[in-house]
């Protein structure tokens, strides 16, 4: 009797979490099973991703099998002059392709100077109340 326990790996990498949601449950992701060496990658994945796949596709010492499952969706990140305030994201879903709106990085930052600068105003004014009522 021979037994083996697979080598079990999962490599991911994550989409940020403010478009995670949006593609999750809509997005037409796709599959590609690898089940051999010479197997080969999608054509349609990114470079980035198939580096980072690619460093552990090489073949293991004493290696029985193997079964690689990528789970991937493709992703265009779309800006347009005209609104800078916004970055509109398309993907494959089932019904066609799918744009999600999000605000830019320069927009986020923005509104986080603001709140904070009122937030620091609000203290200055309740310190000052404090002061003058002692």
């Amino acid at each position: 009797m021979i037994s083996r326990i697979p080598e079990q790996r999962k490599v991911e990498e994550a989409a940020p979490l403010h478009i995670r949601s949006a593609t999750d449950g809509a997005g037409a992701w796709r599959r590609s099973v690898l089940t051999g060496v010479t197997d080969k990658l999608p054509d349609d994945l990114e470079p980035a991703h198939r580096t980072l796949i690619e460093g552990h596709l090489a073949l293991a010492k004493n290696e029985v099998g193997r079964r690689v499952t990528i789970r991937y969706l493709p992703l265009a990140r779309v800006t347009v002059h005209a609104d800078p305030d916004r970055v509109y994201f398309a993907f494959p879903s089932s019904t066609g392709i799918k744009v999600v709106e999000r605000p830019s990085k320069q927009r986020v930052v923005r509104f986080s100077a603001i709140a904070s600068t009122a937030v620091a105003v609000a203290v200055l004014l309740l310190l000052l109340v404090v002061v003058v009522l002692n």
